[in-house]
């Protein structure tokens, strides 16, 4: 019987590391499971940052690009501006011109009026006094 208590004992033992030898493969398949899923985590982690890293220099670059082309737009107005005012400058100048050399013809076409009035006056005189003479 002490042979059999034995015997029961070793197979108990013999059970009993099966057990824990099984109990530590699943603990080891655990383990390593957990460790995929945890490098996973980190990859997906990883890639979420880069990602973001990505956006905000996206964002960085719109908002770069927006205040260059908002100067660019602001240094076209303010040429478009300095031109519109030397366009208007120059018509302001030849209106002022046109208007002075209005004047002047105005001036000259009054000259010939009273020429001309002069004139036809004293042709007429000199008829009428031509036709007393004769007559």
């Amino acid at each position: 019987n002490a042979t059999s208590s034995e015997s029961n004992g070793t197979s108990s033992d013999v059970a009993n590391a099966n057990t824990a030898e099984e109990e530590l493969v699943n603990l080891r398949k655990e383990i390593e499971e957990v460790m995929m899923e945890k490098a996973n985590a980190t990859d997906k982690i990883q890639e979420l940052e880069r990602q973001l890293e990505q956006q905000k220099q996206g964002q960085d670059e719109e908002s770069i690009t927006s205040v260059q082309k908002y100067e660019a737009e602001k240094e076209q107005q303010q040429q478009l501006q300095e031109y519109l005012r030397a366009q208007l400058s120059t018509y302001y100048k030849t209106i002022q011109n046109q208007t002075g050399h209005i004047e002047e013809l105005e001036h000259q076409i009054k000259d010939m009026e009273l020429t001309h009035e002069e004139s036809m006056l004293i042709a007429t005189n000199s008829v009428e006094a031509s036709q007393r003479r004769e007559g």
